[in-house]
C-alpha cells in the first residue's frame, strides 16, 4: 500500500509540473475549417456548431466544385481576438460586423496526398498564404503527406522567411508497417532537411 502511494505521489508531481509548465491565452473565438476527411456529403444542413455552403442561389441550385476526399486529415484552425478599448474594460473593438480584431491562423495536419488540401482550400475560397504556422499532430504520413506542397504553395505567394511548424521530435521517426506473416513495409517518413530547405521554420514541441 505504501509503495502505491509513492507510485500516486510521483504521478501527481509529474502532472503538477506538466500543468504548470502550459500557458493557456484567453481567446473569445474559434472557428475550425475542414480541409480534408475521408467523407463529403453535399446535402448535409447546418446545425448549431456546424455552418456549410448553402445549394440555393438565386432560387437555383448551386454546387461548389467537389472537394476530395481521402483517408486522413487536415484542417484550418481559426483563434479570434476581440480588443478591448483601453480605459474601458467592457468595450470591445471589431473589425468588422461578428469580427475579432486579432486573428491567429494555423493549418492543422496536411492529408494524406501531396496537393489534396491545395486542391480542397481553393475551392473553399481559403488563403493558405495567410495561416501563421503549420501544426503537425504527430508522424503518420496520413497526417503529413502535403506538408512539402503546402510550404512551398506559401513560399510562392508569401514574402516571409520561413513558415512556422510545430510538431514533436518523434515526428521524425523512421516507421516500418510489420504484417503478421513477417513481412515489413518501410512508411513514408519526413525528411527534416527537405522541411527546413522549402521553407520550414522547425518549433519542436512536447
Amino acid at each position: 500500500m505504501k509503495e502505491n502511494n509513492q507510485v500516486e505521489n510521483t504521478l501527481l508531481e509529474i502532472n503538477n509540473d506538466s500543468f504548470n509548465q502550459v500557458s493557456l491565452h484567453e481567446v473569445d473565438e474559434v472557428s475550425i475549417t475542414i480541409l480534408m476527411d475521408n467523407f463529403i456529403d453535399f446535402l448535409l444542413t447546418n446545425s448549431e456548431h456546424a455552418i456549410r455552403p448553402s445549394l440555393i442561389e438565386d432560387e437555383k441550385i448551386k454546387l461548389l466544385p467537389p472537394p476530395i476526399a481521402e483517408h486522413g486529415f487536415s484542417a484550418l484552425i481559426r483563434i479570434g481576438k476581440y480588443t478591448h478599448s483601453q480605459g474601458k474594460q467592457n468595450e470591445i473593438k471589431y473589425d468588422g460586423p461578428n469580427k475579432p480584431s486579432v486573428d491567429n491562423i494555423f493549418l492543422f495536419d496536411t492529408g494524406i496526398s501531396e496537393n489534396g488540401i491545395i486542391y480542397n482550400a481553393k475551392v473553399f475560397g481559403v488563403n493558405l498564404s495567410k495561416i501563421d504556422g503549420i501544426i503537425l499532430s504527430h508522424g503518420h504520413f496520413d497526417h503529413f503527406a502535403g506538408l512539402v506542397n503546402v510550404i512551398q504553395e506559401i513560399s510562392r505567394s508569401n514574402t516571409t522567411s520561413g513558415i512556422d511548424l510545430f510538431l514533436h521530435p518523434d515526428s521524425f521517426l523512421k516507421r516500418w508497417e510489420v504484417f503478421p506473416n513477417g513481412k515489413k513495409a518501410k512508411m513514408p517518413f519526413l525528411d527534416e532537411n527537405q522541411l527546413k530547405k522549402v521553407g520550414a521554420i522547425i518549433c519542436f514541441v512536447s
